[in-house]
């Protein structure tokens, strides 16, 4: 069994936090796009809602990995037999 929820949890909580930072740590994006040469000259509202759609898209897209990836291990863990040791 956690076996199954670390499979699930290494592809899923990175895209939850990543998702999250994007969520509620807009001000730091916005500061990594300020460093590249083609960053547009101002934030605008449009910019800020963009990020907390793609935060909460990557935040589902982790959840969904995590819950998906870990099923399918934990049933591939119970179908399979055990090994001899």
């Amino acid at each position: 069994m956690l076996g199954a929820i670390c499979f699930g949890g290494v592809f899923g909580f990175p895209l939850i936090i990543w998702g999250a930072l994007l969520i509620f740590d807009r001000d730091r994006s916005w500061r990594r796009l300020q460093m590249r040469p083609s960053a547009p000259p101002r934030r605008t509202q449009a910019w800020d809602r963009r990020q907390i759609i793609y935060g909460c898209l990557l935040v589902a897209l982790g959840l969904t990995l995590f819950i998906a990836l870990g099923t399918v291990n934990f049933l591939l863990q119970a179908v399979s037999p055990p090994a001899p040791f």
